[in-house]
């Protein structure tokens, strides 16, 4: 009987915990863990990495990631929105959560902030964002997304103003959402451990 062969991951100095999240999710077995302590001045060793791992040449805010989405709580609520009934939309006329693409090189928390301003007109400041975690994207699962969760007060709720992507919004309460029989399933499945998150804490 041979033994399996171990989980690896790439680590490189000064780079924020959202690299080590992504990389965890998408470095195989094959992979090892290198140090890269004193690579900060040797691009050919730092060329030879990148080329073992793609996603390990990429400094957080750069990182390749195709867009973020968000499951905001206001006591057992979920702020949720039924998408457009279209037939050349994905999941078309199914609950989801707020969020989207990233545009240019903005980082997740900017990508899931202004989805939230121009989707319901809630402006958060980021440091609102108090759970994250990285996910291989439903639309590329080659590559990452984020998932964020928060906490809006009533007085937000009150302030939403809808946007103009999909048919309409409410607050549903998270345990409906979790077993909604229309709600997109990842989004159930990643709300539900932030979910988890909130009742541990």
């Amino acid at each position: 009987m041979t033994d399996a062969a171990p989980f690896r991951r790439y680590e490189y100095p000064g780079w924020g915990a959202a690299d080590v999240e992504a990389q965890q999710e998408f470095c195989g077995p094959q992979n090892r863990l290198i140090s890269t302590g004193d690579l900060d001045d040797d691009a050919a060793a730092r060329d030879a990495l990148a080329k073992l791992n793609p996603l390990v040449q990429r400094p957080t805010l750069s990182l390749h990631f195709i867009g973020a989405k968000a499951a905001l709580l206001c006591d057992d609520l979920v702020l949720t929105y039924l998408r457009d009934d279209c037939p050349d939309l994905a999941w078309s006329a199914w609950w989801d959560l707020p969020g989207g693409g990233r545009e240019g090189e903005e980082s997740a928390e900017d990508c899931v902030l202004r989805e939230i301003s121009e989707e319901f007109g809630i402006a958060l400041p980021p440091d609102r964002l108090t759970w994250r975690k990285v996910w291989p994207s439903m639309t590329d699962p080659a590559h990452p997304s984020f998932f964020f969760g928060a906490r809006i007060s009533a007085n937000e709720v009150g302030s939403i103003r809808f946007g103009d992507e999909g048919q309409y919004w409410c607050m549903m309460p998270i345990l409906q959402f979790l077993d909604h029989a229309r709600a997109i399933p990842e989004m159930q499945r990643r709300a539900r451990i932030f979910h988890a998150f909130t009742l541990a804490g």
